[in-house]
C-alpha cells in the first residue's frame, strides 16, 4: 500500500466520525501539513492534540482558539 492509499484509507475511516488524535513530537511544519490532509474537517468537535519542542511548529499549528502552552521547566542548582 501505497503512502496516498493509507492517507486515503484513514481519511474515509475518520469521515463522519468524532475522534480525538495525539500525536507526539511533530518536528516540521512540512510533516504536519502532510500529516494534517488525513484529519477530516466535519465540524463535529474533533480535536488533534500535538506536542513539539519546536515553538515556530507550534505557532504554525495553532489556530486562536487554542494558542499554543509551553512548559518551562526550572533549573536546579548543583
Amino acid at each position: 500500500m501505497s503512502n496516498d492509499q493509507l492517507m486515503e484509507t484513514v481519511y474515509r475511516g475518520l469521515k463522519g466520525r468524532r475522534f480525538l488524535i495525539v500525536i507526539y513530537d511533530i518536528w516540521s511544519i512540512e510533516a504536519w501539513d502532510q500529516m494534517r490532509r488525513i484529519f477530516p474537517n466535519d465540524d463535529n468537535r474533533n480535536r488533534i492534540l500535538l506536542t513539539t519542542r519546536l515553538k515556530y511548529v507550534a505557532n504554525y499549528v495553532s489556530c486562536p482558539d487554542f494558542p499554543p502552552h509551553s512548559i518551562v521547566f526550572p533549573k536546579f542548582k548543583k
